[in-house]
């Protein structure tokens, strides 16, 4: 499947640290970024594919359950967890074992057939710009971004779920900034 690929490092720190990996595979290329902030826990990762050639796509039940931008295994902490998953818009999920889990979120999601599939040890992220569901096989040209840019991040944590969701919202509202006054220290 994978016929070239390289990883670069693009900013080495101290307070920002940027991996790129581009691969060539078979039908399309795919470039990963990956962020990881100085005393941050979370890893922030942006995702472009593109097709290179005509590809064709299929998947028993819909050909958009083939496209997935994220998959992991989560050995270490799998066995006895508890997944949590969101059901209704399949923007985050969680695995948590009692003393320390994983938490998934996406941040600028792709525009279509977003699914998620968390089982143990695994986490599998679906999505794609390309297109909706509409069967099983479809074919795609050349040029075509199958996932535009797209966000997502991933981070470990200690103890139980509770903090970490929180935290993981905050991180995918992000800040909002407004002009104003000057505060008064």
């Amino acid at each position: 499947m994978y016929t070239t690929g390289t990883v670069s490092l693009i900013e080495s720190g101290p307070v920002v640290a940027v991996v790129q990996s581009e691969s060539s595979l078979s039908g399309y290329d795919a470039t990963y970024w990956y962020w990881l902030f100085d005393a941050r826990p979370e890893l922030w990762v942006k995702v472009y594919q593109e097709t290179t050639g005509s590809l064709t796509l299929n998947h028993a039940g819909d050909f958009t359950l083939g496209m997935r931008p994220w998959e992991t295994r989560r050995d270490s902490i799998s066995s006895s967890a508890t997944f949590t998953t969101d059901t209704t818009s399949f923007l985050w999920s969680d695995i948590n074992n009692g003393t320390m889990g994983l938490t998934f979120a996406w941040v600028h999601p792709p525009a279509y057939g977003l699914g998620i599939s968390d089982y143990d040890p695994y986490l599998i992220v679906l999505g794609n710009d390309l297109s909706a569901a509409t069967s099983t096989t479809v074919t795609v040209s050349s040029g075509e971004v199958l996932m535009g840019y797209d966000v997502l991040l991933t981070m470990p944590y200690s103890g139980t779920a509770n903090g970490a969701s929180d935290a993981r919202d905050a991180l995918v509202e992000g800040v909002s900034v407004s002009a104003g006054s000057p505060e008064a220290l």
